[in-house]
C-alpha cells in the first residue's frame, strides 16, 4: 500500500512496496496530479490506468480506485488506493471502438456507392416507410433537399395507374416478409413522358429473423421494354407471314439432336397436328428414300463442320403424298468453336418443282424435235447444195449459172436458218458467231429484194429498191445482213393488203449507212410499237393469219443488226397508216474495194487428198463424192458402217467423213473401232452429221471424233481440215 500524506510530505512508501512501482513513468504523474488531488477534494477518485505485471512486466490495464482516509477528528490522514485488472475490458472496449469507427467507414463508403449509381437506391424501414434515397433520385426530381424522402415520396411520380397496384403489391411484401418485384412507370418533372422502371426490394434481417430494414432498387428499363414490344409486334407479323406463306421454322440441337419446329413445319413434313418437336433420326425417316443420302450428309457436315444446310429433297406424309420442300439452315458454333445448334426455314417447292420438270421435259422434247427437223432437213439440203455445186463447174454459160446460183443460194441460207433453230436462245442472247467481211450494203439489199420478189409479185405489190450508183461499205456477215433485209422485206409484204408497194432505199448519212423498208400495210398500233423487236410479239391484225410467222423474225432483225454494231427502229403513224424500218450501220472506211455479196474466192492452190465418206444416204454421199473429185480430190464411198474399217485400210484415207446415224454399226461404233485399232487411230476422222445442237457437238468429240461439221458441209470447210502428221 503506498500513502501520501495529505499536506504534501513524501510518504511514498509504506513498509516495504512502492506504489509508484506498479505504474509507467509516463503515467505516474497522472496519479500524482489528478487521482490524489480529486480524491482530497472528493474523498475519492478513480481511473484506468497502465501498469505493468510484477512478476512478468507485460503491459495491463488497472482500474485504479483512490479514497481520501480521515482521522477520528476528520481531517486527512492518507489514501488507501485499491486496483482491478481490467485489461480484457479494456480490449473489448477498443475493439468495438474500431468496429464502429469500420461500420461508419462502410456506410459511408456504400452511400457514395449507391450515390454514383444510374440507378435509383433506396431503403425503408420495416414497416415500409422509406428514409433514404440516393442521389439519382433527387437529380430525376429536381431536388437538392431529401426533405421529400418520406413513405409516399414516390407515388406522386408514378403513373396514375400503376399507383394502387404497385402501393398494394409494396405493403404486401412488408406484411409477408417476401421480395418485392414490379415493373411500374416514372414521370418526375412537367413535360417528361413516363418511363418504364423495374423495382426491386429485400428485407435485411437480424439473427432472430425479425426485419430490421428493407433496402431497394428501381431501373430505367424502359429502351428495354421499348425494344420488346417492337420485337413482339416483329414476331407477330414474322408469324403472320410464315403462317400466310405456309414457311416452318425449326431450331436442331445438335447435341441432343432435338428438332424443335412450329405448326407451319409439322404441316410440310405430314406430322401428326400439335407435333412440335421430333429426333433426327425420325426426320431422316419422313425424307424420301431416293433423297435420304444426300439429306444425312448434309447433316453430318453441318454437325461435324459446321458447315450451313441448304437443300431441296423429297418428303413422304404418311398416306404416301410426295411434297418437295426447300430446306435452308444457319449453324451456330459454341464459345469452344464447335457446332452446337441450327435454326432455319423451309418451304413447300412442289408446285415449282413440278412447273420445272415440265418446262425442262417440254424443252428437251423441243430440243429433240428440232435436233430431228434439222437432222431431216440437213440431209436433202446436203445433195441439192453438193449436186449444184458440180453443176456449177460444169455448165458455165451465164443462162444456167443464174438459176444455180439462186439454187446454192437460198439453200444456204435455209441451211444456216436451220442451224438458227436448234437453239433459239442462242439467237436472242447474241451468240450467233458472224463471218465477218468487207461488204455494199447496197448489194446486200439487192440480193434481199431479188429473194423476195417471188412473194412480192405474188401478192401484187409494187417493189421499189433505189440504191446509190457508188458502194456504200459496211463491215459484216453477208448471210445474216441478208437476214435482216429478206426478214424485213418478208415482213412487209405479210402486213401489206394485196395491191400495195414496198419501198427500200440505201443512202449515206455521215458515218452511216440507212436502209428505209416503207410498205403501205396495216401499221403497228402505239401500244405494239415499244414491243415489236420483243421475241415472239406480233401486230394484232386478222389480215392474212396465214402468213404469220413465230415472231421471232423482227427479233432476229433486232439482235443481228446489234451485233453489226448497228441500230433498228420501227416507225409507224398508226393502224392503217403502213409502216416503216429504218436500219443503221456503220460505214467502213473506203481503203480496200469492196467484196462480192460474201462469196469465196475459190482461186487458191488446194491440196489433193484422199477421203473416205461414210453415209448411208447416198445421194448426199455419191454427190459430195462427185464434187470432191471434180475438183481434184480422190474419194471413196460406204454406205454401212460395219464395212468402215475394211474400206479404209484398203483405200488409205486422208481423212475420214463419217455419219452418226450408220445402219448396222453408227458413227459412235466405228469411230471407237477405228481409235482401238493400231493402223486406223492416227486417221483425222471428222462428224458429218445433221444433228448440230451443241450437246451432238460435245458428245462426238468425247467419242473420239477431231472435228465435228453439220451437214450440208462446206466443201471449202473440208479442204481447209489438216489431217494430224
Amino acid at each position: 500500500m503506498l500513502m501520501r500524506e495529505p499536506s504534501g510530505n513524501d510518504a511514498s512508501t509504506i513498509g516495504r512496496v512502492s506504489f509508484f512501482d506498479f505504474f509507467y513513468r509516463d503515467d505516474r504523474s497522472i496519479v500524482e496530479r489528478e487521482l490524489f488531488p480529486r480524491a482530497l477534494r472528493e474523498g475519492h477518485a478513480e481511473r484506468d490506468i497502465r501498469v505493468r505485471h510484477q512478476q512478468t512486466g507485460d503491459p495491463m490495464w488497472m482500474m485504479c480506485s483512490v479514497v481520501l482516509l480521515r482521522d477520528s477528528y476528520g481531517n486527512p490522514s492518507g489514501y488507501a488506493a485499491i486496483g482491478r485488472d481490467v485489461t480484457e475490458w479494456k480490449r473489448t472496449e477498443d475493439q468495438l471502438r474500431e468496429a464502429s469507427r469500420r461500420k461508419d467507414e462502410s456506410i459511408e463508403a456504400l452511400r457514395h456507392i449507391a450515390d454514383s449509381m444510374p440507378q435509383i437506391i433506396w431503403s425503408a424501414g420495416p414497416d415500409g416507410r422509406v428514409d433514404y434515397y440516393n442521389r439519382r433520385w433527387y437529380e430525376l426530381v429536381g431536388s437538392q433537399s431529401p426533405s421529400s424522402a418520406d413513405a409516399g415520396g414516390w407515388h406522386p411520380a408514378l403513373h396514375p395507374e400503376d399507383r394502387q397496384s404497385s402501393y398494394d403489391l409494396w405493403m404486401k411484401s412488408v406484411r409477408k416478409g417476401t421480395p418485392f418485384e414490379m415493373e411500374y412507370r416514372f414521370k418526375f418533372t412537367r413535360g417528361d413522358d413516363y418511363r418504364w422502371y423495374l423495382g426491386r426490394a429485400l428485407p435485411l434481417r437480424d439473427d432472430s429473423g425479425a426485419i430490421v430494414r428493407w433496402y431497394g432498387t428501381s431501373t430505367d428499363i424502359h429502351d428495354r421494354k421499348m425494344a420488346e414490344s417492337e420485337l413482339a409486334e416483329s414476331r407477330a407479323r414474322l408469324r403472320a407471314a410464315l403462317d400466310a406463306s405456309v414457311t416452318g421454322t425449326f431450331r436442331w440441337d445438335i447435341l441432343t439432336n432435338v428438332i424443335d419446329s412450329d405448326k407451319n413445319l409439322g404441316r410440310l413434313l405430314g406430322l401428326a397436328s400439335g407435333a412440335s418437336a421430333l429426333s433426327l433420326p425420325e426426320f431422316f425417316q419422313v425424307v424420301h428414300a431416293d433423297d435420304r443420302e444426300r439429306v444425312v450428309d448434309a447433316c453430318r457436315r453441318c454437325a461435324e463442320q459446321g458447315a450451313d444446310f441448304q437443300e431441296e429433297f423429297r418428303v413422304v406424309w404418311p398416306d404416301g403424298t410426295v411434297r418437295w420442300l426447300f430446306d435452308k439452315g444457319k449453324t451456330v458454333l459454341g464459345t469452344d468453336g464447335r457446332p452446337r445448334s441450327m435454326a432455319g426455314a423451309c418451304v413447300d417447292v412442289t408446285e415449282r418443282r413440278e412447273k420445272e420438270e415440265a418446262l425442262l421435259a417440254a424443252d428437251r422434247q423441243k430440243d429433240e424435235f428440232l435436233g430431228m427437223l434439222a437432222h431431216e432437213l440437213r440431209n436433202p439440203l446436203a445433195p441439192i447444195i453438193y449436186s449444184v455445186a458440180a453443176l456449177e463447174r460444169q455448165m458455165p454459160a451465164p443462162e444456167a449459172k443464174r438459176p444455180l446460183e439462186i439454187i446454192s443460194r437460198q439453200a444456204r441460207r435455209m441451211t444456216r436458218i436451220v442451224d438458227d433453230l436448234l437453239d433459239v436462245s442462242r439467237v436472242t442472247q447474241g451468240k450467233i458467231s458472224l463471218k465477218r467481211e468487207r461488204l455494199d450494203i447496197a448489194s446486200i439489199v439487192g440480193i434481199a429484194a431479188e429473194v423476195s420478189r417471188a412473194i412480192m409479185d405474188a401478192r401484187g405489190h409494187r417493189l421499189d429498191v433505189r440504191v446509190p450508183g457508188t458502194p456504200v461499205p459496211v463491215s459484216g456477215d453477208a448471210v445474216r445482213l441478208g437476214q435482216v433485209f429478206e426478214n424485213l422485206l418478208s415482213n412487209a409484204a405479210k402486213y401489206t393488203p394485196p395491191g400495195g408497194s414496198v419501198t427500200v432505199t440505201v443512202e449515206r448519212e455521215g458515218s452511216n449507212a440507212i436502209v428505209r423498208v416503207r410498205d403501205t400495210g396495216v401499221g403497228i398500233s402505239p401500244e405494239v410499237l415499244p414491243r415489236i423487236f420483243d421475241l415472239f410479239v406480233q401486230a394484232d391484225t386478222t389480215l392474212d393469219r396465214s402468213e404469220g410467222g413465230l415472231g421471232i423474225g423482227l427479233t432476229l432483225v433486232s439482235r443481228l443488226t446489234h451485233m453489226h454494231g448497228g441500230v433498228v427502229e420501227a416507225r409507224s403513224d398508226g393502224p392503217g397508216l403502213g409502216a416503216e424500218f429504218l436500219v443503221r450501220l456503220p460505214i467502213e472506211a473506203d481503203t480496200v474495194g469492196t467484196g462480192h455479196e460474201g462469196s469465196r474466192d475459190g482461186g487458191g492452190v488446194v491440196r489433193r487428198r484422199r477421203y473416205l465418206i461414210v453415209d448411208d444416204n447416198v445421194d448426199s454421199a455419191e454427190s459430195l463424192r462427185l464434187l470432191l473429185e471434180m475438183r481434184g480430190h480422190k474419194a471413196h464411198v460406204v454406205h454401212d458402217g460395219r464395212f468402215a474399217a475394211e474400206a479404209a485400210r484398203e483405200f488409205q484415207p486422208d481423212i475420214v467423213l463419217l455419219d452418226i446415224g450408220l445402219p448396222g454399226m453408227d458413227g459412235y461404233q466405228v469411230v471407237r473401232q477405228f481409235r482401238s485399232a493400231p493402223d486406223l487411230a492416227t486417221l483425222m476422222i471428222v462428224a458429218t452429221t445433221g444433228y448440230g445442237r451443241l450437246e451432238d457437238k460435245l458428245r462426238c468429240l468425247a467419242a473420239g471424233f477431231d472435228q465435228h461439221i453439220a451437214k450440208p458441209l462446206d466443201v471449202e470447210d473440208i479442204e481447209a481440215l489438216e489431217p494430224a502428221g
